[in-house]
Formats: structure tokens, sequence, C-alpha cells
């Protein structure tokens, strides 16, 4: 009988084991496309982004653990925490490097602005949409994939 227990009861035991759910998360499933990857700005208030010759790409990254951004701006580079759910997105102030560049600067400053009132985000394809609450665009990022980045 005791044989009989002790091959039972751990047979039981891992069946059950085997039948709880797996843990629910926060976070919905559409962040795995935002998260983890940088985004080039591609237009910002309306205007195509053009980089100079030597300029290196103004982009953005979330990350999902602490949520946070990071990113380049055309002159500094930057972080910040976010807040989202499926469709809604709130980025939390820039914090930024103090360079000063001649080029570049406005653009900056745009970018920033555009995240201080981003209520909205949707993602077409490899396209990201930052929008205010009543969806107009206020900047638009392509995900840079390792064919993309490489030239």
């Amino acid at each position: 009988m005791k044989k009989i227990l002790t091959i039972i009861l751990p047979a039981i035991f891992i069946g059950l084991a085997g039948c709880q759910s797996a843990p629910q998360t926060d976070t919905p499933d559409v962040t795995v496309d935002l998260l983890g990857q940088p985004w080039n700005l591609t237009m910002l208030a309306g205007k195509k982004v053009t980089l100079g010759e030597n300029q290196k790409a103004i982009f953005i990254q979330f990350s999902q653990d602490p949520q946070n951004f990071t990113g380049f701006a055309g002159c500094n580079n930057y972080s910040g925490r976010f807040e989202m759910t499926e469709t809604t997105l709130e980025l939390g102030p820039a914090m930024a490097t103090r360079k000063m560049c001649q080029a570049g600067m406005q653009q900056e400053q745009g970018l920033f602005k555009a995240f201080s009132e981003t209520d909205l985000y949707q993602i077409d394809a490899n396209t990201l949409t930052l929008m205010d609450d009543a969806n107009q665009p206020l900047a638009t990022f392509v995900a840079v994939t390792k064919k993309s980045s490489k030239k």
C-alpha cells in the first residue's frame, strides 16, 4: 500500500500542476510589436524628416520592465517613463542630455512637444504613429529591422 501511495501521490500532484493556467499579464499582446526594437522617426508635425549626410537616425525605443523609453532626438539622447494600454500611450517628461547643436534643435524641441501631447498610438505593419486625443498624428516612426539597419 505504501508503494502505491508513493507512486500515485506524486503523479496526482504533477497532473494537477499541469492543469494550472498561465499567469495573466497586464501588458496587451499588441505591445510585443512596440517593445524592444528601435523606431526611426520619419514624420514630425506632418512634415517628412530628412537627415543630413552624417546625421545619426532619430529614434525611440520602448522597454517593458521597467516601462521606459529611450532614444536620440537629433542632438541629445533622452529617456523617460511611459504608461500604455492597447490603444493609449502616455509618455512622461523626457530627460535629455544638454548638448547644443545648431542643426536639429528646432526638430528636437518639436519631438519633445509631440511626446508631451501623445495620448494614443497605432501600429500598422511596421509603422508606429503617435497621436493626440483627437487622433491627429504627431509623429510617425518606422520599425528598424535587422535587414533595414544594414547598409
